[in-house]
């Protein structure tokens, strides 16, 4: 029997990537206060978690924002 993949290795990647650095930056930000020194990691962590999330959204082809196909001018251009 073949496995066959849905998603491709990058997608998940990215998505674990996601994932995890938002659970810990989370985590941190809940469990300790701003002079802690754990405060470094979370923001780290919450700076990761946005750098992966805005090319997601605006990239062509994988972004929602702006879809594969359109172009600035809008459809039918």
């Amino acid at each position: 029997m073949d496995v066959i993949l849905i998603w491709d290795l990058p997608a998940r990647l990215f998505h674990w990537a996601f994932a995890g650095s938002l659970t810990v930056a989370l985590a941190i930000g809940f469990l300790v206060d701003d002079d802690a020194p754990l405060f470094q990691p979370h923001m780290i962590f919450g700076i990761s978690a946005f750098f992966l999330l805005v090319p997601a959204l605006f990239i062509p082809g994988i972004g929602v924002f702006l879809p594969l196909g359109e172009s600035e001018g809008g459809k039918g251009k």
